[in-house]
């Protein structure tokens, strides 16, 4: 049973690898070019970018120190359908419901005006194709249209909203371009009607504005419909600095935390640790779900365990998912089989609670496929020996 499950994951990305060559013809290599195709997946899992760009230039946004600019969103140029099987032809993705999380909305707003039927088009391929757990973060509001056309493809809620919301006094100055806070509250209303776990999305906390709208924010995203709250640190550059001071934001709780001088385009996150503590307090108080990591409420959305992996870790906290109860089973015979389907190699592993230990030799670029693709499939830490 265990070997057939492996075999199912391994065997449905080479079918979708085929389907690729044979219905992109000569656009291929093109796709196998893409970023999709080869980046390693962070923790929150596999980035996927509907537009690039963004018009919000909110005052905090770190996408200019990342080479993208405020202005109108451009569409990817890959479409809905290729961008899937860029996807898949992605040496450390796996498809699948307990496979690697996808993340939309970390370089441009996805339901833009311009952009939202990209991304409705391509939430609907992913669930027809790969089938994996979905998390996007918007700022927009949502109407009902949209959040229908959501719904229908919804599989299993595994589509997790994260809707972003920092402030309430100073949304004209952090936020001017955005709709209002007023109507991502109404989003979050509207999407937990429609049975998904909307999260509040609080990132960056902003130290020396957070103390004093932390009971508004979590006391209006509670009676709104949240399900839970996902926290995050602010990172600044030199740029960004620039740009609150120039909106009239008060720094100084800010600059008294950067312990050193920062370069050009350097992005430097600011330590929040205090603030966490006060926010996860009241959010438990009123009975929202406190996570630290938003691959946390994905993993809560599609009741499958975290894929970063959170559990095993002191940044856990212990929500309703409970991960440890949901791991699949890992034996030395099917992590030998997964290594050997990688590497055409068979060596010596050992399975030890939440560890893998892999003891054997490979080329950095194999051990980093070996390693990611090990943790995906069975939600454990792998160690090389």
């Amino acid at each position: 049973m265990q070997s057939s499950r492996i075999l199912s994951f391994l065997s449905n990305k080479e079918k979708l690898i085929a389907e690729a060559r044979r219905f992109t013809g000569s656009n291929f290599r093109r796709i196998l070019r893409d970023g999709h195709a080869r980046r390693r997946p962070r923790p929150c899992g596999l980035t996927v970018h509907v537009a690039l760009n963004c018009p919000f230039a909110c005052t905090y946004c770190y996408i200019e120190d990342m080479g993208f600019k405020f202005q109108q969103p451009i569409k990817y140029p890959l479409s809905s359908l290729e961008t899937v099987y860029a996807i898949a032809l992605n040496p450390y993705f796996i498809p699948g419901k307990m496979g690697t999380f996808l993340a939309i909305g970390s370089i441009s707003e996805p339901f833009h005006p311009a952009i939202y039927e990209n991304t409705l088009s391509l939430i609907r391929l992913i669930n027809e194709k790969l089938g994996n757990p979905i998390q996007f973060s918007t700022k927009m509001y949502l109407n009902e249209g949209v959040i229908i056309k959501l719904s229908e493809q919804m599989k299993d809620r595994s589509i997790s909203p994260l809707i972003t919301i920092v402030t309430l006094k100073y949304h004209d100055k952090l936020e001017p371009r955005t709709p209002p806070p007023e109507k991502r509250f109404e989003t979050i209303e509207k999407l937990s009607e429609r049975g998904f776990k909307p999260t509040l999305f609080l990132r960056p906390i902003i130290p020396g504005i957070i103390e004093e709208e932390i009971d508004d924010l979590l006391e209006k995203a509670y009676e709104h419909g949240a399900y839970s709250i996902v926290v995050g640190s602010l990172r600044v550059s030199n740029k960004i600095i620039d740009r609150l001071m120039n909106a009239g934001i008060d720094v100084t709780s800010i600059i008294e935390r950067i312990n050193k001088p920062l370069k050009a385009s350097e992005q430097f996150t600011i330590e929040t640790s205090k603030e966490k503590k006060l926010i996860r307090e009241k959010a438990e108080k009123l009975g929202l779900i406190y996570l630290q990591s938003a691959c946390c409420a994905n993993a809560l959305s599609a009741g499958v365990p975290c894929y970063s992996l959170c559990f095993t870790s002191k940044i856990c906290t212990k929500c309703p998912n409970n991960c440890p109860s949901k791991l699949p089973k890992a034996d030395e015979e099917s992590v030998q089989e997964v290594i050997r389907f990688l590497t055409f190699k068979l060596v010596d592993v050992e399975v030890k609670g939440f560890d893998i230990y892999v003891y054997g030799h490979f080329s950095k670029k194999k051990r980093s496929q070996v390693k990611v693709v090990l943790s995906t499939i069975f939600r454990r830490r792998v160690y090389f020996a």
